[in-house]
């Protein structure tokens, strides 16, 4: 700057003798290339030989801001997470918690196969979310994306060029994320779609009149498909009022069902009745295939016969053209033998075959109807025939 003031001076000088307006041009163009020598000196304006060391300059800044630690770490982690996302990525079903479908063993499983990949997705999701997350949005995968934005980081530093997956660590942490809360409200809501219609059956068989084995066996399935829906979410609170139902419901049929059974006797034979015809009923019945011969246990135990011919069927003349025979059947199978010390009787009409007349005598290959009056009898009151 001194010498750009010195030459000014010079100059002023040296023209002084001039014409006014030739000297104050000269003066202007002296001072112009004298401020261009001193710019140019002064490295404001950089030679086109210094273009190589401005690239280089650019270069190593380039280098620097890669080389920094921070950024470093952050490619560690996205490649890290990447790799995570690549490897169960497929196991990463679409769970639509809006959608209650039946609760199945198989669709639990489907879930629990999902969530024991979670801590291996976590462990790879909370160091960025930790550490660029921020906790500012309910999103921290946006807080981690502008980030990596900052830090001038893309997909190509940290993902293989011929890799499976291209995408982003932003993306990845979205899916990782949702996927983890899907899986937990699924479970919630699936769980509480199971409850009304629980409800509604177990109201049912509370106001059953009829009470057998078969209403121990739906409360039984009832008390199971509690069960199952306490599996995917155990801390619903309808849930566990219905199992504790349930089971006290349970308890009150079977402990009523016993004392049923306990005051039941076998009917025997009706006075007067063809007794002769028993042993043919009995034989008859444990020879068919729906009886005696069912192949799960089923045995016959005893026959009585609890009244006299009736006639079932008629001409169009109205005669007789064939009669029944009403009979007790008892009979039993290893879960009533076991569980409840009983066989069931059952109110059978045996068929006689049909003629004019008809006969009143087996054989019963005609077959049999049966009555709507069952109930259990304990097995010790029951005759060995």
């Amino acid at each position: 700057m001194i010498r750009f003031l010195s030459t000014l001076c010079l100059a002023a000088i040296a023209f002084s003798a001039m014409p006014a307006q030739a000297q104050l041009g000269n003066l202007r163009d002296r001072a112009r290339r004298a401020v261009e020598r001193a710019t140019r000196d002064d490295g404001r304006i950089p030679p086109s030989g210094q273009l190589e060391a401005a690239r280089a300059r650019e270069a190593a800044e380039e280098a620097a801001r890669d080389a920094s630690p921070e950024r470093q770490e952050a490619i560690a982690l996205a490649r890290e997470l990447m790799e995570v996302y690549a490897r169960l990525k497929d196991q990463m079903v679409n769970l639509d918690p809006s959608y209650v479908r039946e609760l199945t063993e198989e669709d639990l499983a489907r879930v629990e196969a999902l969530e024991a990949t979670f801590p291996e997705m976590q462990a790879a999701m909370l160091p960025l979310a930790e550490r660029w997350g921020d906790g500012e949005y309910a999103d921290f995968y946006m807080n981690v994306e502008k980030a990596f934005r900052e830090m001038e980081i893309d997909e190509s530093d940290y993902m293989e060029t011929d890799g499976v997956f291209r995408g982003d660590v932003d993306w990845a942490l979205k899916e990782m994320a949702e996927t983890i809360s899907d899986a937990a409200e699924y479970r919630r809501l699936q769980a509480a779609g199971e409850v009304p219609g629980l409800q509604s059956r177990l109201d049912r068989l509370r106001d059953e009149d009829n009470l057998d084995d078969n209403s121990l066996m739906w409360a039984g399935r009832i008390r199971d498909e509690v069960d199952l829906a306490l599996r995917y979410d155990p801390s619903n609170p309808d849930l566990n009022e219905l199992r504790a139902e349930t089971a006290e419901l349970a308890t009150e049929m079977e402990t009523a069902l016993r004392e049923q059974i306990a005051a039941a006797r076998w009917p025997g034979h009706a006075s007067g009745a063809p007794t002769q015809h028993a042993r043919a009923v009995l034989d008859y019945l444990r020879g068919d295939d729906r009886w005696g011969q069912r192949g799960d246990g089923y045995e016959v135990l005893a026959v009585a016969v609890r009244g006299g011919w009736r006639p079932v069927k008629h001409n169009i003349l109205g005669q007789v053209i064939q009669w029944g025979l009403p009979v007790a059947v008892a009979a039993t199978k290893p879960d009533w033998r076991e569980d409840l010390g009983a066989a069931r009787v059952y109110e059978l009409t045996m068929l006689a075959p049909e003629g004019l007349p008809a006969p009143q005598r087996p054989p019963f290959d005609a077959g049999y109807w049966v009555g709507l009056h069952q109930e259990f009898v304990p097995l010790d009151r029951i005759p060995n025939q």
